[in-house]
């Protein structure tokens, strides 16, 4: 839910966030830079939303890129459809309908 006020809060920092990504991935010089925060972008992004200790590396690094991709995805909503993106509910909603699936898809295959 904090992060979800910060979507509705600094919508001036998502797009100056946004905008500097756009043209990063257009400077190689700077998409390099960018690059080369995102393994502690992962990590960090585990250890604030999650608090999970003790996941080997390439869990950490495969979480840590779905919470990125969520936050990524969630912050071009924001900026293109603020009244129509999720709401922490519907996210939460959204979160153990597909935990569900995974998990009857695990037993079932």
């Amino acid at each position: 839910r904090q992060v979800l006020m910060l979507f509705e809060t600094d919508r001036k920092v998502l797009l100056a966030s946004f905008d500097i990504a756009v043209r990063a991935a257009r400077a190689p010089e700077l998409q390099a830079i960018f690059a080369a925060t995102y393994p502690d972008a992962r990590t960090g992004l585990v250890d604030d939303f999650l608090g999970i200790e003790g996941l080997d590396p390439k869990t950490r690094k495969a979480v840590g890129g779905l919470l990125l991709a969520l936050l990524s995805g969630m912050t071009v909503q924001y900026l293109l459809d603020p009244k129509g993106a999720p709401t922490a509910d519907e996210l939460t909603l959204a979160m153990k309908t597909i935990s569900r699936a995974f998990a009857a898809n695990t037993r079932s295959g």
